[in-house]
């Protein structure tokens, strides 16, 4: 029962980050998927600031983030009824820590005040 649990979340977080990715893709910044499952909630004022090189930058480093926690969610769920919950918890880290390091890198990089 608790891994079915932990497998429906972590699939809701892979549709929710796989929408937010098309979303990015798309330029529709300030969708809900975007703000609840990428990096960090976004204004679309401060991405108009930015030139489209920053913009292509900004874009490519949100999708790659969002890739990485898609991957590491699978990687999860393919381990979640195979090993300790010690390796889950520290998967699970990982995945927060991925969103940390990318939205501290992001905010530095382009200057945006979240």
């Amino acid at each position: 029962m608790r891994n079915d649990i932990a497998t429906i979340i972590l699939s809701i977080i892979i549709l929710g980050k796989s929408i937010g990715i098309i979303n990015i893709l798309l330029g529709k910044y300030t969708s809900n998927f975007v703000s609840y499952f990428t990096v960090a909630p976004i204004d679309s004022y401060q991405l108009k600031d930015l030139s489209k090189e920053e913009q292509k930058k900004f874009n490519y480093l949100a999708s790659l983030s969002s890739v990485i926690d898609i991957i590491i969610s699978f990687v999860i769920i393919i381990f979640l009824s195979k090993v300790t919950i010690e390796v889950i918890l520290f998967l699970s880290f990982l995945l927060y820590a991925n969103s940390l390091f990318f939205s501290k890198y992001m905010s530095k990089v382009f200057k945006l005040i979240y």
